[in-house]
């Protein structure tokens, strides 16, 4: 396993990622003060993205299932707990949005390769049922 996502995991096949990205921030809040230059003084962590980056081959290794199951979760609006491949528990985020581009359309319209951009957003921790929901992908 690469990452987990809630339920969904990302591994070399079906749901592959390829890159992840970190955007992370530090809110603080700006005084003027006549003479000198702003102060600036820290109110507390600001937002932290991630942004995920993988690639399906449905036709051959499958993942449709996988990509629908990430829409539904992103649709809920749920924050789902985040863990790296090695253990590392980043979190819990909500899934911002997700993007995907499909190539080499088949006879039937699936593309042969998809390549998805996942946008997530860290978030507080849900309720305990809220927690307890998110690990089989239902709404709470």
């Amino acid at each position: 396993m690469l990452l987990q996502v809630g339920p969904l995991q990302f591994s070399i096949a079906p749901m592959n990622a390829h890159e992840i990205t970190r955007e992370a921030a530090t809110d603080y809040a700006k005084k003027e003060v006549v003479g000198r230059r702003k102060i600036y003084e820290h109110v507390g962590e600001g937002d932290d993205k991630r942004t995920i980056q993988g690639k399906l081959f449905p036709l051959k290794t499958g993942g449709a299932g996988a990509l629908q199951l990430l829409h539904t979760m992103r649709e809920t609006g749920s924050p789902q707990y985040c863990m790296r491949g090695d253990g590392y528990a980043m979190g819990w985020f909500v899934i911002m949005n997700v993007n995907e581009t499909h190539r080499h359309l088949s006879p039937d319209g699936v593309g042969q390769e998809i390549d998805v951009t996942i946008t997530l957003e860290r978030a507080d921790s849900p309720g305990a049922m809220g927690a307890f929901m998110s690990l089989f992908g239902l709404a709470p």
